[in-house]
């Protein structure tokens, strides 16, 4: 099962029983909320796998495994994000298709 949690402020509390994996996104590596999440499912010993842009970010250093792909940030106006996401998406569908071919190999 996957779940997306976009809002910070859910109860995470229901997940403790079922000892969920958790990849964390971030391209800054700092998002507050983000890092408190973390901070939660840490203590409830779930392994976390993280994607960012510096393995050296907070979450990255939270995280058991970090998937850092170096990128410059780019901004526009100020506040705009226009650093690309390819990495990520290429990496989430690397991990989607290796479990799948594990899980059918006999």
């Amino acid at each position: 099962m996957a779940f997306g949690l976009e809002d910070s402020k859910y109860p995470v509390s229901a997940f403790e029983q079922q000892h969920p994996v958790i990849f964390a996104l971030s391209e800054s590596g700092e998002t507050p909320e983000l890092v408190t999440l973390i901070q939660h499912f840490q203590q409830q010993q779930c392994p976390i796998l993280s994607i960012t842009n510096q393995s050296q970010s907070t979450v990255g250093k939270l995280s058991d495994w970090n998937f850092a792909y170096q990128l410059t940030h780019q901004r526009i106006n100020g506040n705009y994000n226009l650093t690309t996401q390819v990495p990520v998406v290429y990496v989430i569908e690397t991990i989607v298709q290796t479990v799948i071919t594990k899980r059918n190999d006999p």
